[in-house]
C-alpha cells in the first residue's frame, strides 16, 4: 500500500497544467504591455515589456521542466529528474539578469534623445489589465509549487510577481508625468527598474 502524501510529490497533469497555464498569461500580458508601449511611446513601457518577454520564454522552460522532472527514474538518472525543476529556477535567474542589463541601457540611452509621451491614460489601462492577470498568476503558481514541490512553478511565480511590482512602478511614473510634464521621470523610471532587477 502507498501511503505517500500526493502533494510532496510531484503530479504531472497539474503541474502541466500549471505551467501551461503560466505560458498562457504571460503571453496574453506580454500583448498587452505592447499595446501600452504602442500607445505611449515610453522607455519605462518598453522596458516592462522586454521583462515580460523574459516570462515568455521562462514559461515554456518551466513547462518542460515541470514534465522532465515528473518522469520517472532511468539509468541515465537512476534517482530521477527532478534537477531539471532546479535548472529552469536558475536559467530564470540568469534571464532576469540580462533584462535588466538591456533596461538599464535602454533607459539611459532615453535620456539623450527626444521621446515624446502620449496616451498615458490608455496606456495605463493596459498596464492595470496586465497586472491583475499578473498578480492572479503569481498567487497561483506559488501557491501550487509549494503544494506540488515544484521548483520551478514557485521560481515563476516569484518572477512574476516581480514584474507585477515592475509594472506598478510603470504606472506610477507615467502618472507623474502627466500630472507634472516632466519627460525624464519615464527615463529614471525605467533606470530605476533595471537596477532594481539586477541586484
Amino acid at each position: 500500500m502507498n501511503n505517500q502524501n500526493p502533494n510532496n510529490k510531484m503530479n504531472l497533469p497539474k503541474t502541466m497544467v500549471a505551467a501551461f497555464f503560466s505560458l498562457i498569461i504571460s503571453l496574453v500580458v506580454l500583448i498587452l504591455k505592447a499595446k501600452a508601449y504602442y500607445a505611449t511611446n515610453s522607455i519605462s513601457v518598453l522596458s516592462d515589456a522586454l521583462e515580460t518577454v523574459i516570462n515568455v520564454v521562462t514559461a515554456l522552460v518551466a513547462l518542460y521542466a515541470v514534465k522532465m522532472a515528473a518522469e520517472p527514474a532511468d539509468e541515465e538518472h537512476p534517482y530521477g529528474h527532478g534537477k531539471f525543476e532546479y535548472f529552469s529556477a536558475s536559467f530564470e535567474g540568469g534571464l532576469i539578469f540580462f533584462a535588466a542589463l538591456a533596461i538599464i541601457f535602454s533607459s539611459v540611452e532615453s535620456f539623450f534623445i527626444e521621446n515624446k509621451l502620449q496616451n498615458l491614460s490608455e496606456g495605463n489601462l493596459y498596464l492595470i489589465s496586465a497586472t491583475v492577470l499578473n498578480l492572479i498568476a503569481s498567487l497561483f503558481l506559488v501557491y501550487y509549487g509549494k503544494r506540488w514541490n515544484s521548483e520551478a512553478l514557485k521560481a515563476s511565480g516569484k518572477h512574476i510577481m516581480a514584474d507585477v511590482l515592475t509594472t506598478v512602478g510603470v504606472m506610477t511614473g507615467l502618472l507623474l508625468v502627466g500630472a507634472t510634464g516632466i519627460v525624464w521621470i519615464d527615463s529614471a523610471v525605467g533606470l530605476l527598474m533595471g537596477l532594481w532587477l539586477v541586484s
